[in-house]
């Protein structure tokens, strides 16, 4: 018999009518050494410490019911598992059916005690995450009612969560109607979806969301996991950075003086409809050319000093004469100024100066110069009879932006 039980791999004990070990095999003695010997001892004794165990202990109910009992206690204590034992006790009666006592299986569970308790601690973590999410989550069976949602969803919506849990996606759903709805669930699988909808609240109203789906299969049937985040101040912000945009481009257009944005290079990079009036130029021919194309004087050096003393003062002022189209040329007071936001260079338009409000004596012996050999040099044609002012921004490192209004050039004395 003792050749028998010690061929087990696991622990086998028989206990007589009071609890005590008669007989134990040897995987019962090596997990147990420190009570060693066992023969003669409690049961209870041996496995738990504290008197208020022994409603826990199997021996005891299958000795008390004659049921087979099934109990898995922590090895030694509960404050200090080292193992865990799956203890399975059944009765034992005589011939006569009177009790004897009772035999019991021992089997070492711990790994599986520690990977229950590793996943736990997983699902747990993953419902704190869901239940913390600023987003809703909801998942779906593939008729599209809610299978789980997090607390955040159902206040999205503006119901309880035991509402929501009696919903399907086409009572929140306002956009796409339900055999739509029910399409597109068959058709998400783990690779996912991402898209944008509007859902209907309880009350009524409405808001935008953004959803990111992933379908998966649990315990046989697929699920679709769906993370709805509510986007609709973005979409209203965004809104007004369009309209704002769009503004800002229609007073550049629009704008009584002519605006043209350049790059550190001198290369045109955007003009309004005014600077092309003035320059007889169409934006496409513009933005193709550079602005020491339509300066008629300043060479690539001078320009270049000039964006590096704006660029270090953050304001510039000079004279110097455009070139139209057709050859003929006009004077122009420049003004240049930086404006950064966040390290790059926004242009933001200022009214131009007329010549004749800032010309000191010197200024003007210089124009008068200017215009003496601007005769002289015939193919730039003749000066007209208005003179421009031109306001430039500057907003480098990249890009600059002129602007100027019509000034009579007779307001300069001669």
């Amino acid at each position: 018999m003792d050749s028998i039980l010690n061929a087990i791999q696991d622990g086998i004990v028989v206990l007589d009518r009071d609890a005590s070990i008669v007989r134990t095999n040897r995987w019962m003695e090596k997990k147990c050494a420190s009570q060693m010997p066992l023969i003669g001892k409690n049961w209870h004794a041996v496995f738990r410490d504290a008197e208020d165990s022994l409603l826990e202990c199997p021996c005891i109910g299958s000795l008390e019911t004659g049921q087979p009992h099934i109990v898995i206690l922590p090895y030694p204590s509960a404050e200090k598992p080292a193992e865990w034992f799956e203890i399975s006790m059944c009765r034992l009666e005589d011939s006569d059916g009177r009790v004897t006592g009772a035999i019991g299986h021992v089997k070492d569970v711990t790994d599986r005690m520690n990977a229950e308790a590793l996943l736990k601690d997983e699902v747990n973590r993953r419902r704190l995450l869901v239940e913390q999410s600023r987003d809703g989550i909801v998942v779906l069976d593939p008729k599209g009612k809610v299978f789980e949602a997090n607390h955040q969803f159902a206040r999205m919506l503006g119901y309880s969560l035991e509402e929501v849990h009696r919903l399907h996606v086409w009572n929140w759903d306002a956009q796409f109607k339900k055999e739509k709805l029910l399409e597109m669930l068959a058709t998400i699988d783990e690779t996912g979806d991402h898209f944008e909808t509007r859902h209907r609240r309880k009350d009524g109203t409405f808001y935008d969301v953004e959803i990111s789906t992933n379908g998966a299969v649990y315990r046989g049937q697929k699920l679709i996991f769906c993370v709805c985040r509510d986007i609709t101040e973005h979409l209203a912000e965004h809104k007004r950075i369009e309209e704002a945009l769009l503004l800002t481009q229609f007073s550049f257009d629009k704008a009584s003086i002519g605006i043209f944005r350049t790059g550190e290079d001198s290369r045109i990079l955007n003009v309004n409809e005014q600077a092309c009036k003035k320059l007889g130029y169409s934006r496409g021919e513009l933005c193709r050319m550079s602005i020491l194309d339509i300066d008629a004087i300043m060479s690539s050096a001078e320009r270049s000093k000039l964006w590096q003393r704006m660029c270090a003062k953050g304001t510039v002022n000079f004279e110097t004469v455009h070139r139209r189209k057709d050859g003929t040329t006009f004077p122009v007071d420049v003004t240049a100024n930086l404006l950064r936001l966040e390290g790059t260079g926004i242009p933001y338009p200022l009214p131009g100066i007329s010549p004749s409000k800032r010309m000191t004596k010197n200024k003007k012996r210089k124009w008068n110069g200017i215009f003496a050999r601007c005769k002289k040099w015939r193919h730039w044609g003749h000066l007209p009879a208005e003179s421009p002012t031109i306001s430039t921004i500057s907003s480098p490192p990249s890009m600059a932006t002129w602007s100027w209004r019509n000034s009579d050039a007779r307001n300069i004395p001669s």
